[in-house]
């Protein structure tokens, strides 16, 4: 849209919530993972769907080299969970027979259990006005119950803040080795003038916290689809056939601009049915036949790439797909890792590729705004560890 990145900004002016707050909406949400993932912040997703990793502060941090064809690297600034890229396969596939051959997998999935299981690392990258940056990282699990006779649950914890690369570690230690950062974050001028002021503070801590448990028995929300909550209704009524849930999704965007009075991106017109599609193959408990629609879905789109094969902090190989975001302002590009086995997702985030001139915060090149590790996704018939901090879901309404 050609307005999207200055509603960004107006939408992320606000006072930041408390961690009670951001927490409980994590763990409701999850791919409100970032939970700013609405039409009119595409260009900060993750594919909100986006990711994670693990270690705190201290931990070394890794420089990600993704080879295109023998041509120069594009190189992305991240913690030990990203993904390193090998040499290209062999019998290199284009991205829509990599996308076509994930929704035949994915189609011969399991689609009975007690739970729908998501299972996720979050990690984001925020820099400092110090001139160096931090990365946070929340671990989040979403139990969905599949009879209303049992509790939904979701589950959080925040994994604690780190600098973001080893050079990020230097200028951390050089600073005297803070355990606690304050992120300054700019206001857009027409929000500025009627709060009487430029910018907004908030405080980071390093020290990571205990597990909280929080119940997802109001309304029996299932995600996130364009900008609201899915119920399981919806979720049974999403098409399973490509064509279809384009337009389902398509009829939804637009209904969403008509209320908001936004308008489409000219320089990436098909980033928002990218992310939605994202949405519906990583996150929400839909049927095999309905993610297999996604995948072809996505495989229509202009504009999708490859980039050979890479392998995520827990081993796993996968064929890594991009997409790009330009923007006037700015250009960022998503990512997504497939198993090639079983055309599971295993991970997304979204870089930095060109810096927003006009962003909330300090940006570069390579930054990883908002990375996923999807450490388990599926039905299952185990049962969730509840923590003994729990919370209804009026806790998490904040």
């Amino acid at each position: 849209m050609n307005d999207e990145m200055s509603a960004v900004r107006k939408l992320l002016a606000e006072e930041p919530p408390s961690d009670r707050v951001v927490a409980a909406g994590r763990a409701r949400l999850l791919h409100a993972q970032d939970g700013r993932t609405r039409r009119s912040r595409t260009a900060l997703r993750s594919a909100r769907w986006t990711t994670l990793g693990v270690g705190l502060l201290g931990a070394a941090a890794a420089v990600t080299m993704v080879m295109v064809n023998g041509t120069a690297p594009v190189t992305s600034v991240g913690g030990t969970d990203r993904p390193v890229v090998t040499q290209p396969v062999p019998a290199r596939l284009s991205a829509k027979d990599i996308l076509l051959a994930a929704a035949t997998k994915v189609e011969k999935s399991q689609a009975d259990g007690t739970y729908w299981l998501l299972k996720v690392r979050t990690d984001s990258q925020r820099g400092l006005a110090e001139g160096y940056w931090i990365e946070q990282s929340y671990s989040n699990e979403n139990w969905i119950a599949r009879s209303t006779s049992k509790s939904s649950w979701g589950i959080t914890q925040n994994l604690g803040v780190r600098p973001a690369t080893p050079a990020d570690e230097e200028a951390w230690r050089k600073a005297g080795s803070p355990d606690s950062w304050k992120i300054v974050h700019k206001i857009p001028a027409e929000k500025a003038k009627i709060v009487g002021k430029k910018t907004s503070e908030e405080i980071v801590n390093s020290a990571a916290g205990k597990p909280e448990a929080w119940r997802l028995d109001d309304g029996g929300r299932f995600g996130w689809l364009v900008n609201g909550p899915v119920t399981e209704q919806e979720i049974r009524r999403l098409p399973d056939d490509p064509e279809k849930l384009r337009a389902y999704i398509q009829e939804k965007l637009d209904k969403f601009a008509r209320s908001t009075g936004s308008t489409t991106n000219v320089d990436s017109p098909h980033l928002e049915m990218y992310s939605e599609l994202g949405r519906v193959i990583t996150g929400l408990p839909v049927t095999p036949e309905v993610r297999a629609a996604a995948y072809r879905a996505m495989a229509s789109l202009p504009g999708v790439s490859e980039r050979g094969e890479a392998t995520d902090s827990l081993g796993r190989t996968g064929q890594l797909i991009v997409f790009p975001a330009p923007f006037p302002t700015g250009e960022y590009e998503h990512r997504l890792l497939i198993d090639r086995e079983t055309g599971v997702a295993l991970w997304s985030e979204t870089v930095v590729v060109r810096p927003d001139t006009q962003a909330r915060e300090p940006q570069r090149a390579g930054q990883t705004l908002h990375s996923t590790l999807i450490e388990k996704v599926g039905w299952t018939d185990d049962e969730p560890e509840i923590p003994a901090d729990q919370r209804g879901p009026e806790d998490a309404k904040g």
